[in-house]
């Protein structure tokens, strides 16, 4: 693997490491110490990922161009979907954004482990930068899909105000949501081998159980409470709204997104650090 040996990481057997014997602090201090791999795999997936393609960095505008001009002749024109007076372009570009966050680096998560089999065996690293490093690149592109939202914005002159302070903890829940996800489908799909082929149907499912491309208002108010028990569901409102309706979010849904994220997040951890001793034997 390109610039591995260049972070200095010592070479052991995985079975070296009595996983369960350490504290959660100290193995988060080891994947703290681990940060220069994180780098170097990050940067490793952002080039496989976008320099070995021939459209590059142009499929990121692309990709996003496409779904909101299907969306847009979809639920604009042959089936009008109620958006308050906001344009429908920039309505379901802040439900794609987040959802393209969540579900790219889902998928790209799921096979981490499987597709570096090589390394698991015979190198020891904090095991969780294999998943954590498909975050870190979708990061980087949510980051830029919102420079093209924060554009069309402007070029629309609709948003903004005093409520786009709110939009970093929204991200900030949104990707320890996603890095749950990330750490509990790459874990499983080493033990269970039909998790890989599920997760992309149950992402596809799960966008259209989102308000990617409708508001949470067309929701019956009786089945409301039940839909917004899905933590995407309250982020991705809470995201919608600071952004283009100028409103804070509805609190309860957030907090409850919150704390489910984060919560979440901490049992995933804990049950990937529970199972890496037996990751070599499910190879």
């Amino acid at each position: 693997m390109d610039g591995w040996d260049g972070v200095g990481w010592c070479y052991l057997s995985s079975r070296q490491l009595g996983t369960d014997e350490i504290s959660m602090g100290r193995q988060i201090l080891a994947l703290w110490q681990a940060r220069d791999i994180l780098f170097t795999w990050t940067v490793r997936e952002v080039k496989v990922r976008y320099t070995d393609t021939s459209l590059g960095l142009a499929w990121l505008v692309l990709y996003p161009a496409a779904w909101v001009v299907l969306f847009t002749v979809l639920f604009s024109h042959l089936v009008p979907v109620p958006v308050q007076g906001i344009p429908y372009p920039l309505f379901v570009m802040t439900g794609l954004v987040p959802w393209f966050f969540f579900s790219n680096t889902t998928s790209n998560a799921v096979s981490s482990l499987k597709n570096n089999a090589n390394l698991i065996p015979k190198v020891y690293f904090p095991r969780e930068i294999l998943p954590l490093g498909s975050v870190m690149v979708g990061l980087l592109d949510l980051s830029l899909y919102l420079l093209l939202l924060l554009g069309t914005m402007l070029f629309y002159r609709v948003g903004g105000g005093q409520t786009l302070w709110m939009l970093a903890p929204i991200v900030v829940c949104l990707a320890a949501l996603t890095l749950a996800v990330a750490l509990l489908t790459a874990r499983l799909a080493l033990f269970q081998r039909e998790v890989q082929l599920l997760v992309p149907m149950a992402l596809q499912f799960l966008m259209y159980m989102l308000p990617v491309f409708y508001p949470v208002e067309i929701v019956p108010a009786r089945y409301r409470g039940v839909y917004m028990l899905n933590p995407m569901a309250g982020l991705m409102d809470s995201f919608r709204r600071v952004l283009i309706y100028r409103r804070w979010p509805e609190w309860h849904a957030f907090e409850y997104a919150a704390a489910f994220s984060f919560g979440l997040m901490v049992f995933a951890y804990w049950d990937f650090k529970r199972a890496e001793p037996e990751f070599a034997d499910r190879l």
